[in-house]
């Protein structure tokens, strides 16, 4: 699986058959994140994300997790640790890389923050 193909927006259907997603798990996923989401989307919920989704468990949450753990994510730049509240986030910055690569990654971390805050 190339980068590109990781950014991708691709709908909920596609997704899950690359992960061999349950057709109740994939509606949970779609009622709750969205229609079309990236493989690196999905990487990025947290536990703390998926818990208050009303329909989906600790039996999702496994099944979601397993399916997450094939996506190879190259080591990025900026990792968010944790988010607790839609307007705080709490990253890791990787100070081995350029700065340049740093400010996209933070700049990207951000439009998805503000897309997701949208819908």
């Amino acid at each position: 699986m190339n980068n590109s193909s990781l950014y991708d927006k691709k709908s909920i259907d596609e997704v899950a058959k690359i992960l061999n997603l349950s057709k109740r798990l994939c509606n949970g996923i779609r009622k709750h994140f969205g229609e079309s989401l990236s493989l690196y989307d999905l990487s990025q919920i947290t536990w703390r994300d998926f818990y208050p989704c009303k329909g989906l468990g600790i039996k999702s949450w496994r099944e979601f997790s397993d399916a997450i753990s094939i996506i190879d994510i190259p080591k990025k730049a900026v990792k968010i640790l944790d988010k607790p509240s839609s307007n705080k986030i709490i990253i890791e910055i990787d100070i081995s890389k350029s700065f340049s690569k740093v400010i996209k990654e933070l700049s990207d971390i951000m439009k998805a923050s503000v897309y997701r805050d949208r819908e």
